[in-house]
């Protein structure tokens, strides 16, 4: 298959939305990162899950690298490097902090272009630098831009546009980056390094267990050893947030040392309707939440007590 072959084909690729979406595990989700991201509004959210409308979509890509879930399938937006420099045209959009990451490991150090991005650039340098790592530079008009006197900016960047991928691959970029959804997951950017921080307040937090069931990805736990937060799995969607109704869970983005903490709890067994639960430590209590509730309102409890 030649590559203008295949280069053709990428263009008629649809954008696809799996399963994985954070509205389609729960309503209550509040991530909203692919719809604020197209440029086109071609995506709405409801309730139930994410749509992108095709006659709006014109598969720019910006959608695919910000979505924690990796939920969304397609190619993400074209990029253009000069040997250690990543060049943002204006009429692209902007890379978010998972594109500069995912580019930083691939041996960039340079961003060139596009001030929309300064903010996800200052943010990506604050986990460059939280992780011991060079930040990376503003630079300046590169000199293989410089070499092109025929083209202005702009219309060297339409040149490679219209000319395809074999231009880009020939004559600025050294390597054929292959992208994918999942290349911008961030629990896998860095070995050993966890990007998020999750912290649970047990001041506050009652163990009703809503987030440790609806973590996509098993970075909470709860057992009779404890609960346990697995800091390396967190991917940042924030959905443990958005279904605790009393504000007892925090995510924030922070690179540290992947690791695990754990908080002691002690099992119970419900002297009302004889189920297990949870509870901390210094909390003396016999009932679970559910029969407390119900007797507190006058309700009848399974057993008719």
């Amino acid at each position: 298959m030649s590559m203008l072959t295949t280069w053709l084909e990428s263009l008629a690729y649809e954008i696809q939305i799996n399963t994985q979406c954070l509205h389609t595990i729960s309503p209550k989700s509040s991530c909203q990162n692919c719809s604020v991201a197209c440029p086109q509004n071609a995506i709405t959210i409801t309730e139930s899950k994410a749509a992108i409308n095709e006659e709006l979509c014109t598969k720019c890509g910006a959608c695919i690298p910000v979505c924690p879930q990796s939920s969304i399938q397609g190619r993400s937006p074209e990029r253009f490097t000069v040997k250690d420099i990543l060049l943002v045209d204006e009429g692209h959009p902007p890379p978010g902090v998972e594109e500069l990451l995912y580019f930083y490991k691939k041996g960039i150090r340079y961003l060139s272009g596009n001030e929309d991005a300064q903010i996800s650039l200052d943010t990506t340098n604050r986990l460059l630098l939280e992780m011991g790592l060079e930040p990376i530079k503003k630079s300046v008009i590169p000199e293989a831009l410089e070499a092109a006197p025929s083209y202005s900016r702009r219309g060297f960047f339409q040149k490679i546009s219209f000319e395809g991928r074999r231009l880009a691959a020939e004559s600025i970029t050294p390597v054929a980056w292959q992208f994918n959804h999942e290349v911008f997951n961030m629990t896998s950017m860095f070995d050993k390094i966890s990007l998020y921080e999750t912290i649970i307040d047990s001041r506050t937090c009652n163990l009703c267990e809503a987030c440790f069931k609806l973590c996509p990805n098993q970075a909470l736990s709860l057992t009779e050893e404890g609960l346990e937060i697995n800091q390396s799995l967190c991917n940042g969607c924030s959905l443990c947030t958005d279904v605790c109704t009393i504000g007892s869970i925090s995510v924030s983005l922070k690179a540290r040392q992947a690791g695990k903490s754990s908080l002691d709890v002690a099992r119970i067994d419900c002297s009302g309707c004889g189920s297990p639960f949870y509870v901390w430590p210094d909390e003396i209590t016999e009932e679970c939440s559910f029969c407390r509730e119900r007797r507190q309102r006058g309700y009848l409890n399974p057993n008719g007590n």
